[in-house]
């Protein structure tokens, strides 16, 4: 078996380059992906509390059958985080980095799990002043998925889509966006509560996964919706094929239904999570005019034009508080974080459950 150490070192506070930002990081989420790389598929029963000399942290071991790409970590230390905000309190000589300097910001890239950041300007969205860095930490990842998703749709064509695990912080974002875009939305969540988290904030299109009507239900509400692309967060076992099945079924020419506008467009679904770590199945019961493929949103955002971006980034500033709100059910200090029990309550994926970092509070 292999070995995972978290800890928590001091280091020289970097200087600003001509164009870059030192930003006091106040606040940075936990996401699912920031999660799987900070554990490493280390087994969550093996982790202890440690003291290394000045250092304290986390040990635990990683069983051989892990993805050889871990291999390439061995012995290196990395700082994980890929998103947050915080207040700029050095900058450097570019008008542009002058600019921010007091400003709170939202970040996005790597890192953002330290008291203080260094970073270029153009991954920082200055947000309103009002706002605290608790409001603008989650800016940028699960906002820019929300829009982009809108995008992929309309750019293939679709007029209604289908999310999965949709009652996640990024769910409920894209169920206000798809509200006021007046794009409609299935929803699927696995149980009742999270169907009714959805219903509070609007949802019109909820279903529950493990109900006994769910194919019929869906097949019902692909129907009235029109929806032939749906984005999945779950990643593996049989969903993914039983929402291909279904969009086929509503749309095949042998179901005696009138023709639908939707009746020949491609149906196509977009993997963008694992929450489920085994393989994807997919029983197909249908022809060839269908896609799988995966959603990666930085692959996306570097094919788009930089006034896309920009528009995306205003968008997304002038609604942090509204449409892309984000809730987290603790904040904690960097020394906080490195507990075995809280690691292992992170790692649950719960809906409502996702924490957030302060490392001013260490």
């Amino acid at each position: 078996e292999g070995g995972l150490e978290l800890f928590i070192e001091k280091t020289k506070v970097p200087e600003c380059l001509e164009n870059q930002v030192l930003v006091e990081m106040q606040a940075a989420p936990f996401n699912p992906i920031d999660l799987k790389g900070l554990l490493a598929g280390a087994t969550l029963s093996s982790l202890t509390q440690v003291t290394d000399g000045e250092r304290f942290g986390i040990q635990g071991s990683i069983p051989n059958n892990k993805p050889s790409a871990l291999r390439r970590r061995i012995g290196k230390a990395l700082v994980f985080g890929r998103e947050g905000a915080g207040v700029v309190v050095a900058a450097g000589t570019s008008a542009a980095a002058k600019r921010l300097l007091g400003k709170t910001v939202a970040v996005k890239g790597d890192g953002t799990y330290q008291k203080y950041l260094l970073i270029d300007v153009n991954s920082c969205l200055q947000i309103d002043q009002d706002l605290s860095p608790r409001q603008g930490a989650s800016a940028f990842i699960n906002p820019l998925t929300a829009l982009s998703m809108l995008m992929v749709m309309r750019s293939g064509g679709h007029s209604a889509l289908i999310n999965t695990a949709a009652a996640s912080n990024l769910g409920q974002m894209l169920q206000r966006l798809c509200i006021a875009e007046e794009v409609p939305l299935i929803n699927i969540v696995r149980n009742n509560q999270q169907a009714k988290i959805l219903s509070a904030i609007g949802a019109k299109y909820v279903l529950n996964s493990e109900d006994a009507r769910f194919a019929k239900t869906l097949e019902k509400y692909i129907l009235e919706t029109g929806a032939t692309v749906a984005f999945d967060a779950i990643g593996g076992g049989e969903l993914a094929g039983q929402l291909l099945n279904a969009m086929h079924e509503v749309f095949s020419d042998d179901r005696g239904y009138l023709p639908t506008l939707n009746g020949g467009l491609r149906k196509h679904l977009y993997i963008y999570g694992g929450l489920n770590p085994s393989p994807t199945v997919v029983k197909r019961s249908f022809g060839l005019d269908w896609g799988i493929e995966g959603f990666l949103l930085d692959t996306y955002l570097r094919e788009i034009s930089n006034t896309a971006m920009e528009r995306l980034r205003n968008i997304v500033a002038a609604n942090l508080t509204t449409v892309f709100v984000s809730s987290y059910e603790e904040e904690i200090s960097m020394a906080e974080a490195l507990n075995p029990e809280v690691l292992v309550r992170m790692s649950e994926l719960r809906t409502g459950g996702k924490y957030l970092l302060n490392p001013s509070l260490d």
